[in-house]
């Protein structure tokens, strides 16, 4: 396949790749949980991943996770898992340059922007602004560089 001055497309690839990948480990670990408390699944998560149960952050998580009952538990898994599969497949698209795949991520991504920008000022992180402003610029690329991708007529050919 020809290189289109492309580089920044295959960043997206990658990005949109790892983001699923966690989102399906994230899910995995959710629902093979199901059957722990949330907040013990959190604090068992973070021990793992040797983050410091007695930090903010964890703390706010912790007593969030203690506010879920399995139901919404639940809930919060299969939607992990369904948005994780999104990405792969987003990515997957991408990458053979499919239109479908373009105006997915550029649909998908725009449609969580409204609710990042929420939530980065609610609540303002440097890591929360730099995935707001990756997003944004996805969606800007995508649309912007429609020559990237096949047409329909091109992709039967």
């Amino acid at each position: 396949m020809k290189d289109n001055g492309s580089g920044f497309l295959r960043i997206i690839i990658v990005y949109k790749a790892v983001i699923g990948a966690i989102e399906l480990g994230f899910s995995a670990l959710l629902i093979k949980s199901l059957d722990i408390a949330p907040e013990l699944t959190m604090a068992n998560l973070a021990a793992n991943l040797n983050i410091d149960i007695g930090s903010a952050l964890m703390r706010a998580i912790y007593d969030k996770a203690a506010s879920f009952d399995g139901y919404v538990f639940g809930l919060i898994a299969v939607a992990a898992l369904a948005i994780g599969v999104l990405n792969l497949i987003e990515a997957w698209g991408l990458h053979q340059r499919e239109r479908w795949a373009e105006w997915l991520t550029v649909a998908l991504t725009a449609v969580f922007i409204p609710y990042e920008l929420y939530i980065t000022a609610s609540s303002f992180s440097l890591l929360k602004l730099v995935l707001l402003f990756a997003n944004s610029y996805i969606v800007y690329y995508l649309a912007r560089h429609k020559e990237l991708f096949r047409r329909q007529a091109e992709a039967g050919a």
